[in-house]
């Protein structure tokens, strides 16, 4: 019991030390991105990019698009959504 509590007893006086009210330099205004919401066009657009980054192929099921490796996978896929 001892031991387990010289342990724990550094990590406890680190977590009293913490003030989550202080200046964080990580979250100054500098260090910040400005948020932009993105359009459709950028959404697919990036999500496009991110696909094919993993070489996946895009199959068309009526107007709904999924991306897979194979026509094997796509049809998988689609039948767990309901589209087939």
């Amino acid at each position: 019991m001892k031991n387990s509590l010289k342990s724990i007893l550094p990590l406890l006086a680190a977590g009293m030390l913490f003030d989550p009210n202080s200046s964080n330099p990580f979250n100054s205004p500098k260090r910040r991105k400005n948020f932009e919401p993105e359009t459709p066009e950028q959404e697919s657009l990036r999500m496009e990019k991110y696909y094919s980054n993993k070489n996946l192929k895009v199959f068309e099921y009526g107007d709904v698009t999924i991306w897979a490796l194979n026509k094997k996978n796509a049809d998988k896929k689609a039948k767990k959504q309901g589209l087939i």
